[in-house]
């Protein structure tokens, strides 16, 4: 038993802990007292203490699991991952609201996915700003002179196509041998963007082209396991440091990689003849140079800075006090964005259509019509194509290769009759939003035809319902690129190949079907089918 002289002196240790714990108490309560006065977050699953809903969605697709509590907290609810809140919006209506109506205030980005910044700072993933407005801009443009949406890239891309058919046709024995596309089809995409971006095809065994395949196959499945180091909280991250070491490597070499494109081109450079992308932004950068400066422009940091004029342009085009992204960064962001995605959307196309060969012929004789057998198709023949476009819409939207887009406030906002404060994440489920059977009765079938008007015209106001390449002002700068590419390669892989199921050899495993494989970007399970030439006779 302790003296009575211990327990007194002891009395005010004791006291002033209390004191000091019962503060502590009364200032987080008031302090969230106040914080739930100002602002409302939609109600949402619970979860566990500090660890949220981050142990459900551990080894189970978040776009799944918002999708499934969609039935219970109505299109928009709260989600809590490791402290940190997130308002998923899972329908149509409460998506156009937040990013239509309340634009430009939610289309900042998460600034805590430290691992998505790494990989895509050029464009994707920047803060909303002047530095992202003047990049973004400036890509537009310079995509939009080298072919995006123009005529004179149409016999480029129908050019690769004809090389990716020859490829199918050397290994596919005249639907004798069972092959893989995931490869082969990715390729070609990726050959159209160099062209643009650095001026260069490769071969499809050339090993800068496997290269860049490899590479970005690796970082954006890595991704997927990139959101438990993002998940945690700062202090905690230093412990998954070593899980990240082949990602920072894998973007270094790549960084790399674009980075000697960049300095040849700097070398190389000629004021009269501009050969592609990164000519182009030296060009726009060499232009800012020799701007007058103005006191406005350094202080709205409008495409020069202060200093620009001392520096060497080899540097400037990756000074990011230009007012603009460092070009390798930009470059890196368009090679995934513009091709990567594009190959993804062709593989789950042709595993799609070998599915439905009814839709396979009735397009192919479509084609025969409105293109004959010789003819390269082109965009404009893509009105007298529904059934092409039907085809490729209903792609896009069983895919849903980017099934969760995440923005942020930057300010306070009210979205649907909730009080949202600054920084909050709003992320919408594009899942949610594709497999809706309101919209899309029968949704997780593949069926081209809703796509299509009784009469056979093209079902234009269903497109609506759905935005495969985002919405609003941060939707894919690529977006026109990409649509031409998926219209002049599908019509010419239908108008010259026919697409079978593989042969009893195969096991059930490598059989087509609609299985998505779980990553940053949803890509089909591998597959295997028979591919024959299309004789033209056989219409």
């Amino acid at each position: 038993m302790g003296s009575p002289r211990s327990v007194v002196t002891s009395y005010p240790t004791e006291s002033l802990i209390s004191a000091v714990a019962l503060f502590l108490v009364i200032y987080i309560w008031r302090r969230n007292w106040e914080w739930r006065k100002l602002y409302q977050l939609p109600p949402g699953p619970r979860g566990l203490p500090i660890l949220g809903i981050f142990h459900k969605i551990y080894d189970y697709p978040a776009h799944l699991l918002y999708t499934a509590y969609k039935s219970e907290y109505g299109a928009i609810f709260t989600a809590n991952v490791m402290g940190e809140k997130t308002v998923i919006l899972n329908d149509i209506d409460t998506v156009r609201e937040a990013m239509l109506k309340r634009s430009p205030v939610v289309d900042d980005r998460p600034s805590w996915r430290y691992c998505f910044i790494k990989l895509l700072k050029g464009l994707s993933v920047l803060p909303y700003s002047q530095q992202w407005y003047n990049t973004r801009r400036r890509t537009l443009v310079i995509l939009r002179d080298y072919g995006m949406g123009r005529s004179f890239l149409e016999p480029q891309i129908c050019q690769e196509a004809h090389t990716l058919i020859a490829n199918i046709v050397r290994d596919c024995d005249d639907g004798r041998a069972n092959i893989t596309m995931k490869d082969r089809i990715r390729r070609a995409p990726i050959n159209i963007i160099c062209k643009i971006l650095f001026n260069k095809r490769y071969n499809y065994d050339d090993k800068n082209l496997l290269f860049i395949l490899d590479t970005m196959e690796f970082l954006l499945t890595f991704l997927r396991t990139a959101c438990t180091h993002d998940s945690l909280p700062t202090f905690l991250r230093p412990i998954m440091k070593r899980s990240l070491r082949d990602f920072h490597r894998n973007i270094d070499i790549l960084h790399k990689f674009l980075g000697d494109e960049v300095r040849h081109h700097v070398k190389t450079y000629r004021d009269d003849e501009t050969r592609d992308f990164i000519d182009s932004w030296i060009k726009c950068q060499k232009a800012c140079r020799l701007k007058t400066l103005q006191p406005d422009d350094i202080a709205n940091n409008n495409c020069v800075d202060k200093n620009l004029e001392q520096i060497p342009i080899s540097d400037a085009i990756e000074y990011e006090g230009s007012g603009f992204s460092p070009l390798t960064d930009v470059l890196q962001d368009v090679l995934f964005a513009g091709a990567h995605s594009t190959g993804y959307a062709l593989n789950w196309l042709v595993m799609l259509i070998t599915l439905r060969k009814d839709t396979q012929d009735k397009a192919y004789a479509a084609i025969m019509h409105a293109v004959g057998p010789s003819n390269h198709p082109t965009m404009n023949d893509k009105p007298k194509l529904p059934i092409v476009e039907a085809i490729i819409h209903e792609t896009l939207r069983i895919s849903t290769l980017v099934p969760l887009v995440g923005h942020a406030c930057t300010k306070a906002v009210t979205i649907h009759g909730y009080k949202l404060p600054k920084d909050t994440e709003v992320t919408y489920n594009n899942w949610s939003i594709n497999h809706d059977e309101v919209n899309f009765p029968d949704a997780y079938s593949f069926l081209p035809e809703r796509w299509l008007n009784p009469d056979g015209t093209f079902n234009r106001p269903l497109t609506t319902k759905f935005f495969p390449f985002g919405i609003g002002k941060r939707a894919c700068a690529g977006e026109s690129l990409a649509r031409t590419e998926l219209f002049l390669f599908t019509t010419t892989l239908l108008q010259n190949l026919e697409f079978f199921m593989p042969d009893e050899t195969v096991g059930q495993e490598h059989h087509p079907e609609i299985k998505h494989v779980q990553s940053f970007v949803l890509e089909p399970k591998l597959y295997k089918i028979r591919v024959k030439r299309r004789r033209f006779q056989d219409l």
